[in-house]
């Protein structure tokens, strides 16, 4: 009887683990699934002029960053992570950007933006996340995890 009772917790313990798991990559699915950046749309390609709130770095996915217009707030999505570390750009928040991007719609943020192209009107510096077709930039590059 008593290994009849280990057995049982063992198999409840795996069962709870697979669970767990399961729901975790459920979650990552859903949320990597919710912000297509490859799917970007340039017939919906807009520039906007705003001053940054807040840079959204998270420890795994896309980097964003919070704007403000005319007492509006909108919410642009750069780059993975990884890359973002890689081009180590000059922003912070208060600084004054121009944003050329893609309108996205989510179910979780609503309307938010794929940038192409972000100039900082503060420091003069120009960054280029997507190629002339519209190509991401860090698409068929070596991840190198930078912090």
């Amino acid at each position: 009887m008593v290994k009849r009772r280990i057995l049982k917790g063992s198999g409840l313990l795996t069962l709870l683990f697979l669970l767990t798991l399961g729901m975790l990559c459920w979650a990552e699915e859903v949320h990597s699934q919710e912000i297509d950046l490859e799917g970007y749309d340039p017939n919906t390609e807009v520039v906007i002029e705003g001053k940054i709130q807040n840079i959204v770095i998270l420890e795994q996915g896309l980097v964003s960053i919070n704007l403000s217009k005319n007492g509006r707030q909108y919410k642009a999505f750069l780059c993975p992570r990884w890359f973002y570390f890689q081009l180590r750009p000059n922003l912070k928040v208060g600084d004054r950007v121009e944003i050329r991007g893609a309108k996205i719609y989510t179910r979780r943020h609503g309307l938010v933006f794929a940038v192409k192209i972000l100039k900082n009107l503060s420091s003069r510096e120009e960054i280029i996340f997507r190629n002339e077709t519209c190509e991401p930039c860090w698409k068929g590059r070596r991840r190198r995890d930078l912090q």
